[in-house]
């Protein structure tokens, strides 16, 4: 007759309990069970044991001997499956009972299988692990075999709380020596799938007899060093490995795989990294550090069509010229095979893009402009105050033939935000250019452009610029050791009744030419109440010392509104008329010259404005001028007019 006996545990393990001291995890299968002597046996069984595991009972022995009478002794329990912060070792509680013995007429009886009590462990998932089997009593016609060890399965859990973790399955019991000897019972096997694992020292996997499986959906290495010791032939899988800050994964080369390799961190390393085709490498680069390292290989090998991924690149403050090592090589085999990728960088004016560089796969910062390519590429700037001063090195020229997401035509230029842009290259494109208020562009290198160019901000030029497309100016335009020449310029304030002055500053011996129109745009409430004097100085400021000069055949106009027209002795006048202007200064040093030829004030009103209370100076020392100057009310006779130094006004009448 053949008894089996057995003991299934199974525990659930609450989610919500908490580890509260790192310590070392046990999780191991059950031994089998000595074998029972037979009956001419001359030695039973013992059960199986090492590593971490409890051990199996032994069997026992045939006690006597009677001619043609055979006694057998018990087979020895298989030990308990178990699971523990503490290495029960080989006197633990699921041990295996031995066999007894066989006496004259009477056979062994099987050992007891182990029993194991477990303690809360909140880390772990579903754990199910069964108790040793018993041993197989021994008859006339029984076999006297080794109980079973119990098995175990864990599905699921976060280990976080634990230094070093070791995993083992069972060892099968010894058979005893002789005639009709008993078997030894089987190692119980071990299944475990866990969610993660989390910065241990050591993971050490034991292969045994019987069958080990082990995986985790993501196995987390920083902090520290990470140690596998996979012993028997034993392997991991891991979906996915993420390497954070300062950690290492060393040992067991070879023995693990996985699906992906998330790189969450910096300064780690691991022995050897190999990846196939169909796999995924990841880089968190909201996690990169400019001029870091994020993680380290020894030896490492990539095949073809491996996936490569730069996740939230717009958390990475990195601008162009910048630079993160995403892996490090001492040795590689097939790193050609990363694939070069492009993602927008934290700026609209930034594109990030990952390459091979000798045994490095890096991270650049380049400029979208030029290297944004169809899904990037952009002629906007965005830099606000708290980014600092940006510096973009790239020649800005035409980047056309290319249908660009953005809807940008590959010519043109805006800068947004309110903070500083430094242009340190050539710029040469032909389209439009845009300057939002508050922020400043500073060109260091050359720059020719033959669009319009708008200005609400502030533009320094540095080296000598040339600007053939009319230039629209609400802002200040400063040229610092340079020429900067300009065809047809428009003064504007910002507002009808509150104006911003508008200023071209020329400075350190710098020289502005107008080779065509200066245009200034003003309203009524610009103007002196009393004098009705224009001040240009309010649109046209200067310091240092330079040239503000306009050349031969240029004129200067200025629009004035309805309001002001109207208090020109009535002279038909309407919003948008101009009026036109010769004026020769010498004011701070700097030498203000317009060289156009005599204009042309014959067509003035002279009747109509002497009536309207204007006396019209005529000088022509300096060359060719025409002052009209507002004779106030003898209340206001000594207040003072306007810097206004020689002023020339042409009415010029609409057409009928």
């Amino acid at each position: 007759m053949k008894i089996k006996k057995s003991k299934w545990l199974t525990v659930l393990f609450g989610m919500l309990a908490s580890q509260t001291t790192a310590a070392d995890l046990y999780i191991s299968a059950g031994n089998g069970g000595g074998g029972g002597s037979g009956t001419y046996g001359e030695a039973a069984g013992t059960g199986g044991s090492g590593n971490i595991t409890n051990a199996g009972g032994t069997g026992g022995l045939r006690d006597s001997w009677i001619a043609n009478v055979k006694y057998r002794g018990g087979g020895g329990g298989g030990s308990a499956a178990y699971v523990s912060t503490s290495n029960l070792g080989a006197t633990g509680t699921g041990n295996g009972s031995n066999g007894t013995n066989g006496s004259t007429g009477t056979h062994g009886k099987g050992g007891a299988g182990g029993t194991f009590s477990y303690a809360t462990l909140s880390e772990l998932g579903q754990v199910t692990a069964n108790g040793g089997e018993a041993g197989h009593d021994s008859g006339a016609t029984a076999q006297q075999q080794g109980g079973n060890g119990g098995s175990v399965t864990i599905a699921g859990g976060n280990l976080t709380q634990y230094n070093n973790i070791h995993i083992a399955s069972g060892f099968n019991g010894k058979s005893a020596s002789g005639d009709d000897a008993g078997t030894g019972g089987t190692g119980g096997t071990t299944n475990v799938a866990l969610d993660s694992i989390s910065n241990v020292d050591t993971l050490t996997l034991y292969k045994n007899d019987a069958a080990l499986s082990f995986s985790a959906s993501n196995f987390i290495i920083g902090g520290r060093t990470s140690s596998l010791d996979f012993q028997g032939g034993a392997t991991a899988s891991f979906s996915t490995i993420t390497f954070g800050d300062n950690g290492r994964l060393q040992g067991a080369a070879g023995a693990y795989s996985y699906q992906n390799v998330a790189v969450a961190g910096n300064a780690s390393s691991v022995d050897s990294l190999s990846l196939t085709s169909g796999k995924s490498l990841s880089f968190d680069l909201s996690k990169a550090v400019v001029g870091g390292v994020m993680l380290s290989v020894d030896s490492g090998s990539y095949e073809a069509g491996l996936t490569v991924s730069l996740d939230n690149a717009s958390q990475l403050r990195m601008n162009e010229g910048g630079s993160v090592t995403l892996i490090r090589h001492t040795s590689q085999t097939g790193l050609a095979n990363l694939a070069q990728s492009t993602v927008a960088g934290y700026r609209d004016h930034v594109v990030y893009q990952s390459s091979v560089s000798g045994n490095d796969y890096v991270l650049t910062a380049a400029s979208a402009w030029n290297n944004g390519g169809e899904a990037f590429g952009t002629g906007s700037f965005t830099v606000n105050k708290a980014d600092g001063a940006v510096t973009v090195a790239d020649n800005l020229g035409d980047r056309t033939g290319v249908a660009y997401a953005s809807g940008w035509d590959g010519q043109s230029f805006h800068k947004k935000g309110d903070g500083d842009l430094v242009l340190s290259g050539t710029v040469n494109y032909t389209g439009a250019s845009t300057v939002d208020a508050s922020g400043s562009v500073t060109y260091q290198g050359a720059v020719q452009l033959s669009g319009a160019y708008e200005n609400r901000g502030s533009v320094h030029f540095k080296q000598n610029a040339s600007l053939s497309g009319l230039v629209t100016n609400y802002g200040t335009m400063t040229a610092e050791n340079a020429v900067l020449s300009m065809a047809s310029v428009s003064l504007l304030g910002g507002g009808e009744q509150q104006m911003a002055a508008s200023q071209l500053l020329a400075r350190s011996g710098a020289q502005i030419t107008i080779s065509d129109t200066l245009t200034a745009m003003v309203y009524a409430s610009d103007f002196n109440a009393d004098t009705m004097s224009f001040d240009l100085t309010h649109y046209f400021a200067t310091e240092g010392t330079g040239n503000i000069t306009l050349m031969a055949g240029s004129i200067c106009e200025v629009t004035f509104d309805a309001s002001f027209y109207s208090t020109l002795a009535g002279l038909d006048a309407a919003y948008g008329d101009t009026v036109t202007l010769l004026l020769a200064d010498n004011r701070e040093g700097l030498n203000m010259v317009w060289t156009g030829s005599l204009l042309d004030y014959s067509t003035l009103d002279m009747e109509a404005l002497a009536e309207a209370g204007w006396v019209v100076r005529e000088n022509y020392a300096d060359g060719g001028s025409l002052t009209l100057t507002m004779i106030p009310e003898p209340a206001t006779a000594t207040m003072s007019l306007l810097g206004l130094s020689a002023l020339l006004l042409r009415r010029r009448r609409r057409a009928a």
